[in-house]
């Protein structure tokens, strides 16, 4: 009989869910952009100020353009 590891089976699971609301997160977005020109060219100034503002920390441009980000998830 095969012995399961209870843990690794649960951290497992939870790293499914959690990538998999990551993912429909990501797919709303890159959808709701393509439907939303006025979003969308938004969303790319934001993302060219952030890079200026941040070429070397990563953390920061994602936290820049965060903001904007959960307000389009806001219309999930």
């Amino acid at each position: 009989m095969m012995k399961v590891n209870l843990n690794f089976s649960v951290i497992i699971c939870m790293s499914v869910l959690f990538f998999s609301e990551a993912l429909k997160k990501h797919i709303f977005l890159r959808n709701y952009l393509s439907a939303h020109e006025i979003e969308r060219r938004e969303y790319c100034k934001i993302k060219s100020k952030g890079a200026k503002l941040y070429p070397d920390n990563i953390s920061k441009y994602i936290e820049y353009k965060s903001g904007f980000i959960d307000e389009i998830y806001k219309n999930m």
